[in-house]
């Protein structure tokens, strides 16, 4: 089965070059529904690159689908993009400016709230 959802792109992990053939990477979106959810989904090979020059903010919409499996009677579950569209795209440098003009503010306490 595939799905599709739509986000925000909100965090990119490194590359792992599992073997010379295969690599993978997590990245996480965030939904736009009322309550909005944060999905942790993985990508594998030419679809890390592609999300990897994607700014932190753009928007995409993931096709994915569900994996699942057993070991030592535990269960794992992993959401697999394996295509993605991207709806509105951050430049990273747009995203560098913005994240160090958050970081200058003149707060006093620590709070992220």
């Amino acid at each position: 089965m595939q799905y599709e959802i739509e986000g925000e792109l909100v965090h990119v992990g490194e590359i792992e070059a599992k073997t010379d053939t295969f690599k993978i990477m997590d990245f996480v979106i965030k939904t736009e529904d009322q309550y909005p959810q944060f999905i942790k989904m993985q990508a594998v090979n030419k679809t890390c690159d592609g999300i990897k020059a994607l700014g932190i903010g753009s928007k995409i919409n993931c096709h994915f689908n569900l994996k699942g499996r057993e070991y030592n009677e535990k269960y794992y579950t992993t959401i697999s993009c394996w295509k993605y569209d991207i709806r509105a795209k951050v430049d990273k440098k747009e995203e560098a400016v913005a994240s160090s003009e958050s970081r200058s503010g003149d707060s006093d306490d620590d709070l992220p709230f």
